[in-house]
């Protein structure tokens, strides 16, 4: 009586310790897959501010009011991949000389 309660026992902290194993594993490659993801950061289309909106006739038409939201956005937080995207659009669209001059400085800042 006392071999088969000792046995079950055993199978019992066995099972345990397994279980617990396997939810350590999978939380840390939870976490891991998380802070890789949120290295890379996310796209500029996935930002409301995103400059482009688009017009009756479906074309682009770049936005300088949400291209401007963008850049005082980065300024304060920090997204490599959405604020290299946003200097792209900003330089295909000659942003620096549309801005004023007041604006210019924090432009050249940003980029």
């Amino acid at each position: 009586m006392i071999k088969a309660v000792q046995s079950e026992l055993s199978v019992n902290v066995i099972a345990s310790i397994i279980v617990s194993l396997l939810f350590l594993a999978t939380g840390f490659l939870w976490g891991k897959y998380k802070e890789r993801r949120g290295k890379f950061g996310r796209n500029l289309e996935e930002y409301d501010f995103y400059p482009f909106i688009v017009t009756r006739e479906n074309f682009g038409e770049f936005s300088l009011k949400d291209f401007r939201l963008g850049m005082h956005y980065f300024l304060k937080n920090e997204d490599r991949t959405a604020a290299r995207q946003l200097i792209f659009i900003g330089e295909q669209n000659n942003v620096a000389r549309s801005t004023r001059a007041r604006r210019t400085k924090s432009l050249r800042a940003a980029l």
